[in-house]
């Protein structure tokens, strides 16, 4: 099993590269049109969060190898509630400034709240197995850790994609030719 950290790390990098590149595409479109708009908004939250969430996971494995065991079940509560809390303000914050700015939800933004939303829930599922069966407990370690590599890596290319495809449209458009039409 210690093949699947590494893993783990690559797939983490790897949505962080694609949300960057998503994020990148947006911001363009945004400037392009002189307006923002709901899948910049998410993006920006995304992009922000995910570079939070990337520095606060080495800090805690630190944290939890310098202490006794017996301060073990604190640190894991730290850990599984803390991206819980990060994950609960990315929804806020995404509501928040839709709210604000009187914009209506896009794909990505709907995509976004589902994906923290279950990423919270692996999380509060990880932590009450392991504070009810043990420490030790394994039983949904593989369901854990391959749900949110997942939902993470899954946010990242349909974001990209969804760029990528209004990229295209607007060229399309620029040409004259017909084609679908995509909307921020």
């Amino acid at each position: 099993m210690d093949f699947i950290i590494p893993i783990l790390l690559a797939i983490g990098k790897a949505s962080l590269i694609g949300f960057s590149l998503a994020f990148v595409l947006f911001l363009w479109f945004s400037i392009k049109d002189r307006n923002a708009n709901s899948s910049l908004i998410t993006m920006t939250v995304v992009v922000f969060l995910s570079v939070i969430m990337r520095w606060y996971a080495p800090h805690l494995l630190a944290l939890k190898t310098s202490l006794s065991p017996e301060y073990l079940m604190h640190i894991l509560f730290i850990w599984y509630m803390g991206f819980v809390g990060v994950h609960a303000c990315g929804i806020l914050v995404i509501y928040k400034l839709h709210d604000a700015f009187a914009i209506q939800y896009s794909m990505i933004a709907k995509m976004v709240l589902v994906g923290y939303f279950v990423q919270g829930q692996l999380h509060m599922l990880r932590y009450s197995e392991r504070l009810l069966l043990g420490v030790d407990s394994q039983w949904l370690k593989p369901i854990y850790q391959a749900g949110i590599g997942s939902v993470n890596i899954g946010m990242a290319s349909i974001s990209l994609a969804f760029a990528l495809a209004i990229m295209v449209s607007r060229g399309r458009q620029a040409k004259g030719k017909r084609g679908l039409q995509w909307t921020l």
